[in-house]
C-alpha cells in the first residue's frame, strides 16, 4: 500500500524559482521545455505536457523523465500526436472539465498521473494540459494539487506571454517584409535615372553655349550623386532588414495590359544594357488581365536586369510574351526571359527563390539575391506559377504564367 509524503516540496521558494525561469522565455517551446523541467522530480517522476488545438485535438509538446535515458520512452508511448489513443481520453475529459484529476497509468509504465489543466488568464478556455506522472513510491495529495495548481497558473502566464510575442513578431516580420521589398523595387527605377543621366553626359559636346553646356554637366552629375547616396541609403536600410517573403503584401488588382508594361521594360533595360541585345519576341498585340502593375513593373526589371547582368558583353536577352489557353477555358500570360549567362549551379537551383541567395559563381557581380525572391513574391500574389531552367555556363530560363482571367486557384511552389 502507497504512503503519502511527508510534505510537498516547499512550496514558497519553489515557486519563486519556477516564476522567475518561467518569465526568462518568450519562446513557445522554450517554455513548455521550461515547465516539464520545473515539474521533475518536485511533482512527478515523468511530465509531460500537451497542446490543446480543439476539443478533440492534442498535441503532444514535450516530456520530461528523472532517468534521462528513459525519457525518450516517455515520449515514444504517446508519439507527436494522441488524438484518437487510449491515452488521450483522461487528458480530454480534464481539458472538458477544467478540473484537475489523478488516473492510474500502469499502460506508461508508471502508477499515478496527475492531470492539471492550463487557463487562459481570462478562464474561459482551457489552452494546454500538464501530466505529472509518479512511480509506486508517490502519492498525489492535496499538497501536492496545490502546488501543481500554483505552478500551472505560472505556466499558463508563460504561455500567454510567449502567444503576445509570437504575434507581435509576425507584426514586426510584416512591416519588415513591405520596407525591405519596397527597397528593393524602388532601386531599379533609381538605376535606370543613374544611367540615363550618365548617358546624357555623351550629349553635353553637341551643345555649342557654353553656359547651357556648363549647367546641363552641372544638373547631370548632381542627379548622378543624389542617385548613389540614395541607393547606397537605401542598400544600407536594406541590410537592417530580416526579409521574409509571404502573402501578405499590400495588393491592388486592376485591368492591365501586359504588352506595354513589358515593352517600356525591355526599352528602359536597353538603354542601361549598352553592351547587350534585348530581343522582345513572340508579342500578341495585347494581353490584358487583372494584375497588379506596380508589382508587375519591377518583376519584369528584376527578370532583364538580372538576365543582362548574369551574361557576357554582346550577348542577346531573349524576352518573349505569349498567351495560352488551357482546357479548361483559363488564359495564362507567359513570360520567358532567356538568356546566354552564367548559368546556376545545379546545387543552387533549389534556393535560387530564397531571400539573400545567391548563385555561388556570380564571382564579383554585384547583387543583393533579392530580384528572384521579389518576382515569386509577385507570381504567388497573383496566383501565378514560376520557374527556371538553367545549366551552368550556357544560361537561364525563367517562365512565368499569370492568370488573366481567374483567380483562387491553388498556390504552387517554384519549380527548378
Amino acid at each position: 500500500m502507497q504512503t503519502q509524503t511527508s510534505e510537498a516540496p516547499s512550496s514558497a521558494s519553489f515557486l519563486a524559482e519556477a516564476s522567475k525561469r518561467l518569465a526568462m522565455t518568450f519562446d513557445l517551446q522554450a517554455a513548455v521545455r521550461c515547465m516539464t523541467e520545473l515539474s521533475v522530480p518536485e511533482l512527478g517522476t515523468a511530465s509531460l505536457v500537451f497542446l490543446l488545438e480543439d476539443e478533440q485535438t492534442l498535441t503532444h509538446l514535450a516530456a520530461k523523465h528523472v532517468e534521462p535515458r528513459r525519457e525518450h520512452l516517455v515520449m515514444g508511448l504517446l508519439g507527436p500526436s494522441i488524438t484518437g489513443r487510449r491515452a488521450s481520453e483522461p487528458v480530454l475529459r480534464v481539458a472538458r472539465s477544467r478540473q484537475p484529476a489523478v488516473v492510474i497509468v500502469h499502460e506508461l509504465g508508471l502508477e499515478t498521473a496527475l492531470l492539471v489543466p492550463v487557463l487562459s488568464r481570462a478562464r474561459d478556455r482551457v489552452v494546454a494540459v500538464v501530466a505529472f506522472l509518479s512511480d509506486g513510491t508517490r502519492h498525489y495529495g492535496a499538497n501536492h494539487l496545490r502546488l501543481a495548481d500554483d505552478l500551472v497558473c505560472c505556466f499558463s502566464l508563460a504561455l500567454e506571454v510567449a502567444t503576445m510575442y509570437r504575434a507581435c513578431k509576425c507584426v514586426v516580420e510584416d512591416r519588415q517584409e513591405t520596407l525591405a521589398t519596397t527597397v528593393h523595387d524602388v532601386m531599379s527605377p533609381l538605376t535606370y535615372i543613374k544611367g540615363t543621366a550618365q548617358r546624357l553626359r555623351n550629349l553635353e559636346d553637341g551643345i555649342v553655349d557654353v553656359p547651357s553646356r556648363t549647367e546641363l554637366r552641372t544638373r547631370l552629375e548632381a542627379i548622378d550623386s543624389a542617385a548613389s547616396r540614395i541607393a547606397s541609403a537605401l542598400t544600407a536600410l536594406l541590410h537592417a532588414t530580416d526579409l521574409q517573403l509571404d502573402d501578405r503584401h499590400h495588393r491592388t488588382f486592376k485591368p492591365t495590359d501586359l504588352v506595354p508594361l513589358t515593352r517600356r521594360a525591355v526599352a528602359e533595360q536597353q538603354l542601361l544594357a549598352r553592351h547587350h541585345s534585348i530581343l522582345l519576341r513572340g508579342t500578341p498585340g495585347s494581353l490584358p488581365g487583372t494584375w497588379d502593375e506596380c508589382q508587375l513593373d519591377p518583376m519584369l526589371t528584376n527578370l532583364i536586369g538580372n538576365a543582362v547582368k548574369y551574361s557576357s558583353q554582346g550577348s542577346v536577352v531573349d524576352v518573349d510574351l505569349s498567351r495560352d489557353d488551357d482546357d479548361d477555358g483559363g488564359c495564362w500570360a507567359v513570360l520567358r526571359v532567356t538568356d546566354q549567362g552564367v548559368g546556376i549551379p545545379a546545387r543552387d537551383l533549389p534556393f535560387v527563390f530564397e531571400p539573400y541567395h545567391r548563385g555561388s559563381n556570380v564571382g564579383s557581380i554585384v547583387g543583393t539575391g533579392l530580384g528572384l525572391a521579389s518576382v515569386w513574391h509577385t507570381v504567388r500574389t497573383h496566383e501565378g506559377r514560376l520557374w527556371v531552367d538553367s545549366v551552368e555556363g550556357k544560361g537561364t530560363c525563367v517562365t512565368v504564367r499569370l492568370p488573366a482571367n481567374a483567380f483562387g486557384r491553388p498556390l504552387s511552389p517554384p519549380v527548378v
